[in-house]
């Protein structure tokens, strides 16, 4: 007994020690794969063949420094600069721990959390605030970053430019979590807060109810919401995408707010990922971070009817989550292969094909299972004439049993329970289907039938 206890105590230490070193060890390989991008843009090269421009570069530096290459002249010239300062010392991960500190620093200083918070309450509760004022916001929350950074960095004296900050991005999340994971998690918070468009700071997967009588009263953040939510109505919980004006924000109010106007009362759960992580947190989160929303989502369930509705990121986050729902409805989700999707841009993920696979793919797979067999409704739609999202509807579909059918069934009526309902909608040639429902009406009722389904599933 006494050696088997011995045993057990030495085989958890031998694991305890071995923990830190895999990510570790894969935070210094996405480390070293960003210097070979800088040092090759610095040479003249142009934007890798995978890469697809997007609106969000604040998580995504990685991305924002491959589309930089080959979009302004004078990006070499920033790059070959930022290179030599890293090899000042003939330590490149040093220096760009050091760079990191300095990023650090600068994020969670008092003035730059004050700016940024009038920032955002300009653009985002204030009724003064523009409808659409993404580009104006991620330029001032980028401008006010470089301007700190550079106080206390010194390859931005001078005050540097924007492409210097995407650089400094870039690397030092690598390399503070090569050299020290807890600092790395400390800056991947400190960006989190800086970069995204939601009406509070958030850490991780962030998540905000809204009571019925708030979904009436608005169709926006105002930052009143102030209603308690009932524990009877039916909850949707809407998962948020990557957005399309740069910035992670809560989506579908709007339409729940239309929606809540013409049908039953019903609360909702609006969810974002403001890492853009594919509600995994990334490496430095362990590709855990959504387990506090399952939590909240799994008590949610045993009280009420549940539907979830996403799109593409939030629509992958909605089925993996499925199990915990009375109704799915799915807009264009990335299912397999995300490390080779053009939409997944951290090289925290689309380096980590295996990360991928073990804490979003396998597990989607598992929850939709569950969910059918409970009697749930789980739909995915997708544009017929996307040949990306049909092949990743595909996918799904030869994991769980699976109906097709074409949009023009799907709005005659549900399909039959036990098997995921993959509709093909017509009309639409590219990744933003959800933008084609809106724009043709459709997005409402998309919506109006996931509670119906919900309440009928319950």
């Amino acid at each position: 007994m006494l050696r088997a206890l011995l045993l057990f105590a030495s085989a958890t230490a031998a694991r305890a020690l071995r923990a830190p070193a895999a990510p570790q060890a894969a935070a210094r390989s996405l480390f070293h794969e960003e210097l070979a991008t800088l040092r090759a843009v610095a040479d003249g090269a142009s934007a890798t063949g995978r890469f697809r421009p997007h609106a969000r570069y604040t998580s995504r530096f990685g991305e924002a420094l491959r589309h930089g290459a080959g979009s302004d002249p004078d990006v070499a010239s920033r790059a070959a600069a930022m290179r030599d300062t890293l090899d000042a010392g003939g330590d490149p991960l040093a220096a760009a721990a050091e760079l990191g500190e300095a990023v650090l620093q600068a994020l969670e200083c008092e003035a730059l959390v004050e700016s940024r918070r009038r920032i955002k309450d300009a653009y985002l509760l204030s009724d003064a605030a523009p409808r659409d004022g993404g580009e104006e916001l991620k330029g001032r929350l980028f401008f006010a970053a470089l301007e700190a950074v550079a106080d206390r960095a010194p390859c931005l004296e001078g005050g540097g430019q924007l492409v210097d900050l995407v650089f400094a991005l870039a690397l030092a999340r690598g390399a503070l979590l090569a050299t020290d994971a807890s600092r790395g998690r400390r800056l991947e918070r400190a960006v989190t807060a800086h970069f995204h468009a939601l009406p509070r700071e958030a850490d991780g997967v962030a998540f905000d109810g809204v009571a019925a009588a708030d979904l009436l009263r608005t169709p926006r953040f105002d930052g009143c919401d102030a209603a308690s939510c009932a524990t009877h109505t039916p909850l949707l919980v809407a998962f948020a995408g990557l957005g399309a004006s740069g910035f992670v924000r809560y989506e579908w109010r709007g339409a729940a707010h239309r929606v809540a106007r013409r049908s039953r009362p019903f609360d909702a759960l609006f969810v974002a990922d403001p890492a853009g992580s594919w509600y995994t947190g990334g490496l430095a989160r362990r590709y855990r971070s959504d387990a506090a929303l399952a939590t909240a989502l799994r008590r949610a369930r045993r009280r009420r009817p549940v539907a979830f509705v996403g799109d593409s990121m939030g629509a992958a986050a909605a089925l993996k989550h499925a199990r915990h729902a009375d109704a799915v409805h799915a807009v264009a989700p990335q299912t397999a292969s995300l490390h080779a999707d053009v939409h997944v841009g951290r090289e925290d993920l689309y380096l980590r094909p295996a990360s991928c696979a073990r804490r979003v793919e396998r597990p989607m797979a598992r929850s939709v299972r569950a969910a059918l067999r409970r009697g749930a409704r789980v739909a995915l739609h997708h544009a017929a004439a996307c040949d990306v999202d049909a092949a990743h509807a595909d996918a799904l579909a030869a994991r769980v049993p699976a109906t097709r059918r074409g949009d023009g069934d799907f709005w005659a009526g549900p399909a039959a329970r036990g098997a995921l309902d993959v509709v093909a909608h017509g009309g639409c040639e590219s990744h933003d289907l959800a933008g084609h429902l809106g724009h043709t009406g459709r997005l409402d009722d998309l919506l109006a039938r996931a509670i119906e389904d919900a309440v009928n599933s319950h």
